[in-house]
């Protein structure tokens, strides 16, 4: 008697040790934790909407913790609609019994999302003067995001965030009404710093390119720095006076070729005003043809 007890009693440990293996290494498919997690989501942050796919489950026996990945999510903040491609995120099963914020972290990668419905959501959060501006200029676009996001115990945001992407073909509308279209960049953000990469654009006739462009947040001040070059263009005197007026030259320019290459810093403080504005330009001038003005 006491030996099958001890066979059955080994039997099965080695049945749990075996499915905690497999759950760590392997995993399993289920939808029972869609409930739980929308509901986790909702009482936090009532405004999200979230549709889930079936769920992939992995036991890390380290933290005591479950990570779940699933595909093809609907989000719904705000009315403004995500289609997120993959998302994985960590729940703390202490958390979870203890009737806590479970929710640890989370990553996905959205499709192509438009950007004023991303500007939309982004101003319930943080309606700064910043993103107020942002929201008037942006006419239209699309962006790609991979975000990194991880939450404090009771449920608020962590600063140490990361998001990763793409602004795919935007246009803009500067205050100025002067327009900037077909605006391309990467980009990487973390907490009071703001990187963007490749940046290719249009204003009017001029095609613009940069290869990097950093700002960094202190306390009220935004530095900013980076580099920028012109392609070699031509422009005609309508082309140019598109892009700055020449009403208070002794002359006009009729027609420039150039190309040019630029570093640039200046620091953004209150109400957007420019301070120490340097700029260092290689300008090559190909040709240029000159109208005088006449003589008075």
């Amino acid at each position: 008697m006491v030996k099958n007890i001890i066979k059955f009693l080994g039997f099965l440990i080695i049945l749990i040790i075996t499915a905690l293996v497999y759950l760590s290494y392997f995993g399993i498919e289920t939808n029972k934790f869609n409930l739980e997690i929308k509901k986790q989501i909702k009482n936090k942050y009532d405004f999200v909407d979230l549709n889930l796919s079936k769920i992939k489950l992995f036991l890390n026996l380290k933290d005591f913790s479950i990570k779940l990945q699933t595909r093809d999510i609907d989000l719904n903040i705000y009315n403004n609609k995500i289609k997120i491609n993959e998302l994985s995120t960590k729940l703390s099963i202490v958390s979870y019994f203890n009737n806590k914020f479970a929710i640890e972290n989370f990553q996905l990668n959205t499709e192509e999302t438009e950007i004023n419905s991303l500007i939309n959501i982004t101003r319930k959060f943080y309606n700064n003067l910043e993103i107020a501006l942002i929201d008037k200029i942006v006419e239209n676009g699309k962006i790609l995001i991979n975000a990194d996001i991880e939450f404090n115990d009771d449920g608020s945001l962590a600063n140490n965030y990361k998001l990763d992407g793409k602004v795919i073909n935007t246009n803009l509308l500067l205050i100025n009404k002067k327009p900037i279209n077909k605006l391309n960049f990467d980009f990487s953000i973390k907490d009071k710093n703001y990187k963007l990469k490749e940046i290719n654009l249009k204003y009017y006739d001029l095609l613009i390119n940069s290869k990097e462009i950093n700002v960094e947040k202190k306390e009220k001040k935004f530095i900013t720095s980076g580099n920028f070059k012109t392609p070699e263009l031509k422009l005609n005197k309508k082309e140019i006076e598109n892009i700055f007026s020449q009403e208070n030259f002794n002359y006009k320019i009729d027609q420039i070729q150039f190309s040019s290459e630029n570093e640039f810093y200046f620091e953004i403080g209150n109400k957007f005003k420019i301070n120490k504005l340097n700029i260092n330009s290689n300008f090559d001038l190909i040709n240029v043809i000159i109208d005088s003005l006449p003589k008075e």
